[in-house]
């Protein structure tokens, strides 16, 4: 907020021109609110769930891809699920909260994670965090 705008329960009051203006706070969230979609592409085959993810994985799309990947977990309870990164570009540590969080799911379900097709920048992320060590990490899905 600054010197010309004063909250006023729900509704912002703007100055301008000297005319007090209000603007109801939802118009002002839509409005600068950034819609972040994520898109990814599963298959339950033989007790095996294979979540193809897709893009870029940073703070901005990983609560999605969590959400996601946890609804599709506790529809199919498979005993396996694969994590498919071979259509992701980039990926910060936010992506290992998405693997941790699988990893999570997973473990609730006696199942097993497998990460697969990791290329070189997000095998890094991996590497740094050391969660190559706790989940099973291939290079092509199977």
């Amino acid at each position: 907020m600054d010197k010309y705008m004063k909250k006023n329960g729900t509704k912002i009051t703007c100055f301008l021109f000297r005319r007090q203006i209000q603007i109801d706070v939802i118009i002002l969230r839509i409005r600068f609110e950034r819609r972040i979609f994520v898109r990814l592409t599963s298959y339950l085959q033989e007790g095996r769930l294979t979540v193809v993810l897709t893009g870029e994985i940073d703070h901005h799309c990983a609560k999605n891809y969590i959400c996601s990947i946890e609804a599709k977990l506790e529809a199919y309870n498979p005993m396996v699920c694969v994590l498919d990164f071979s259509e992701v570009t980039f990926m910060d540590s936010s992506g290992i909260a998405v693997v941790i969080n699988a990893m999570r799911a997973m473990s609730r379900l006696k199942g097993q994670l497998i990460v697969s097709g990791l290329k070189d920048q997000p095998m890094k992320v991996m590497r740094a965090s050391g969660i190559h060590k706790l989940v099973e990490v291939k290079e092509a899905v199977l």
